[in-house]
């Protein structure tokens, strides 16, 4: 059983902004607003950087880009496009959320530290602890957090799956993404859930065919934004279905844990 407390950081950006038309250096980061017939592959050539970095900067799992989408070009030095400089770089903006992790059997700092992206001395300072044992069902406290980019990509997510549906809905959607980056059998990371391959494509129908790469809502963000603070309720919930549409007859065998408009929400 994982139970989550949440706490907010307020990032302090000490960053003077300037818009610039000439050559950008290292600092530089240049938006290209998609146009038609645009692919990462031809956009990488314009700026002279590699397909892998783009995707990186604008945190995408694959190559498809929707007319209209602003991609920030890494490392550019292009002078038809506006540019941002910083004098100096803010970090990204986070949430730290501190979890309560429930030993399992084999389980080992260092297969904890590595499952949340933290460090095994830190585990260790948090829980007042010098040596390396753990036992079966011991409690372990764990400080981590979920970046702004991240937070983007989960509201994106909600907006492709549930537009149509109600902020509840929104909500729910949002909470099985956070419910399998705690759970074992998944990816542990936000990213890595939502981009998980299966074997016709991706777990998540929306980044198959390209939808998440359309604008998150702002219900959708809102969404996001409650389902990280009320993380650890209704932790159980780790899939969720459109029985109307759902091809896949394996999910239907999931034991149903709540249905929310046109979603049935499994465990």
């Amino acid at each position: 059983m994982k139970l989550l407390k949440i706490k907010h950081i307020t990032p302090i950006f000490a960053a003077a902004i300037t818009f610039v038309c000439h050559q950008s250096t290292a600092e530089a980061s240049t938006i290209h607003t998609v146009k038609k017939n645009d692919t990462l592959w031809g956009i990488s050539k314009q700026y002279g950087v590699s397909i892998q970095s783009i995707k990186q900067a604008n945190n995408k799992g694959n190559d498809q880009t929707f007319i209209g989408e602003q991609l920030h070009i890494p490392g550019s030095t292009n002078s038809n496009e506006i540019t941002v400089r910083q004098s100096a770089k803010p970090k990204p903006a986070n949430i730290s959320r501190q979890i309560i992790y429930q030993v399992q059997p084999g389980d080992s700092l260092e297969t904890i530290a590595k499952r949340y992206n933290v460090t095994v001395q830190s585990i260790k300072q948090i829980n007042n602890t010098a040596g390396n044992k753990l036992y079966t069902g011991q409690h372990l406290k764990i400080n981590s957090s979920i970046l702004e980019k991240e937070k983007d990509l989960m509201a994106r997510l909600v907006t492709a799956e549930a537009g149509g549906e109600s902020y509840k809905g929104k909500v729910a959607v949002a909470k099985v993404i956070l419910n399998r980056v705690n759970a074992k059998g998944f990816p542990n990371t936000i990213t890595g859930v939502i981009y998980e391959p299966i074997k016709y494509g991706y777990a998540f129908t929306p980044v198959t065919d390209g939808r998440i790469n359309q604008p998150a809502s702002p219900e959708a963000k809102m969404a996001v934004e409650e389902a990280i603070s009320t993380n650890g309720i209704h932790s159980d919930w780790l899939y969720f279905y459109n029985p109307k549409t759902a091809s896949d007859k394996w999910i239907t065998t999931r034991q149903t844990v709540a249905v929310i408009g046109n979603h049935v929400f499994a465990k």
